[in-house]
């Protein structure tokens, strides 16, 4: 009788489970069937609108967006960019927009071993309009401080260190790893607080190379508890 109960006990759990899975699931896919009349643009720093993203990174704003409960915004994100991440063409009657107006300025610097403080004041972009890299590649150097400052908005990060573990959250310019202590960073986070964007970065490891999809808005990237360094990362900012 006991093996029976727990029998019929067992199946009622996974049947919870699997109506659970499948209901989130029904409602995602109905949530990207619906249509809506409003577009979502992501806006680079100056303010201009982004032409395309990565469809990884399609993917991840739209789930973004809906743990912020912008269920709107998240319709007409959808809208906006296509399955492959480019935008979508308006349709001849849509109001045109007014130009862009610059939505922030951006600082960073970085500690590396051997070559010390690296500080950049709204540079260049690196290989696309908001991607920017910190570190070294490839020289065996260990990236032991950074920090980010986007003027105005309330950008944060988190460090690993090696037998030190996670530092603490550190925002708007503060200094996130050590230096003179020949201590490494081996993990990141990077995420904006106050959900006026969506954050990507994407670590360069010892004996690794890059990782092979990029980490959003407090995800880890990089590794904790294998003592392999950090030498450096890109980081991307879209805009809300």
């Amino acid at each position: 009788m006991r093996k029976l109960f727990t029998i019929l006990l067992s199946t009622f759990f996974y049947s919870i489970i699997f109506i659970s899975c499948s209901t989130e699931q029904e409602e995602n896919l109905e949530l990207e069937k619906q249509q809506t009349k409003e577009y979502f643009y992501l806006k680079n720093a100056d303010g201009s609108v982004v032409i395309n993203i990565e469809p990884e990174m399609r993917n991840l704003t739209f789930e973004d967006l809906k743990s912020h409960n912008r269920i709107e915004d998240a319709k007409a994100f959808l809208n906006t960019y296509d399955k492959q991440g480019f935008l979508i063409p308006k349709k001849p009657k849509s109001k045109p927009e007014q130009g862009p107006q610059k939505i922030t300025d951006f600082y960073y610097g970085y500690h590396v071993e051997e070559y010390g403080w690296s500080s950049f004041s709204d540079p260049v972009a690196d290989s696309s309009p908001n991607e920017y890299f910190l570190g070294t590649i490839a020289e065996s150097k260990r990236l032991e401080a950074f920090y980010l400052n986007l003027n105005g908005l309330d950008i944060c990060y988190e460090a690993h260190l090696t037998l030190v573990g996670w530092q603490g959250t550190k925002c708007k310019g503060s200094t996130a790893g050590t230096t003179g202590q020949q201590r490494q960073i081996e993990a990141i986070r990077v995420y904006f607080n106050d959900g006026s964007g969506i954050a990507y970065y994407k670590s360069y490891i010892e004996n690794r190379g890059w990782e092979s999809s990029w980490s959003t808005n407090g995800a880890i990237s990089g590794t904790t508890n294998q003592d392999l360094r950090l030498e450096g990362f890109k980081v991307r900012f879209y805009f809300y």
